[in-house]
């Protein structure tokens, strides 16, 4: 679903759910096309070169939002998670604004607020053009990695695990935990 207005909040989505974006933008006479992506915006290298020096660990390969401007465009870009296709938020304070432009993704600052399940990050003023979602600097929160399969069997007392994720880019290491009781 796309959207274009002059006004500064909108719930776009895909075919049955809406998500929310705001784009607070100081100049842009002409307004924005925006539409909600529940898919990957592709793996690209994760560079320095945003407004905030520390390159991100992670972004959200569940969803993205395209925020193109009809003329030109500069303000802040807030960006919302909430439990549709957001899981591996550790920390709310790991959270920045995800900017993948020109090949890179580019962490565009500040700190993100409110719990593991639902809030907001709000980026520092750029240019507003491109593709953006929640990205991660820390490894606390991981945000979501894609795995396409996942199999477990036991044989002679020893349980095998195998499963096989869409990208395991920038990754040291999985942690499996297992209970007790069940």
């Amino acid at each position: 679903v796309s959207w274009i207005a002059r006004s500064r909040e909108a719930a776009v989505g895909d075919s049955s759910r809406y998500e929310q974006v705001m784009v607070n933008a100081g100049s842009n006479a002409a307004g924005l096309n925006v539409k909600y992506v529940p898919s990957d915006a592709g793996y690209e290298p994760f560079v320095s070169t945003g407004t905030d020096p520390t390159p991100l660990f992670a972004y959200n390969q569940y969803e993205y939002w395209d925020i193109e401007p009809v003329s030109t465009a500069s303000g802040v870009v807030t960006m919302y998670w909430d439990s549709y296709n957001d899981m591996g938020v550790g920390s709310a304070s790991d959270l920045r604004v995800a900017h993948l432009l020109g090949g890179e993704w580019l962490n565009e600052g500040t700190i993100g607020s409110g719990t593991s399940s639902s809030g907001s990050v709000e980026s520092n003023p750029i240019t507003i053009s491109g593709q953006f979602t929640v990205g991660s600097f820390a490894g606390t929160s991981v945000l979501p990695i894609v795995l396409t399969s996942f199999t477990a069997s036991i044989e002679n007392c020893t349980i095998t695990l195998k499963w096989h994720a869409a990208t395991e880019v920038d990754f040291s290491h999985y942690e499996l935990q297992s209970t007790t009781d069940g």
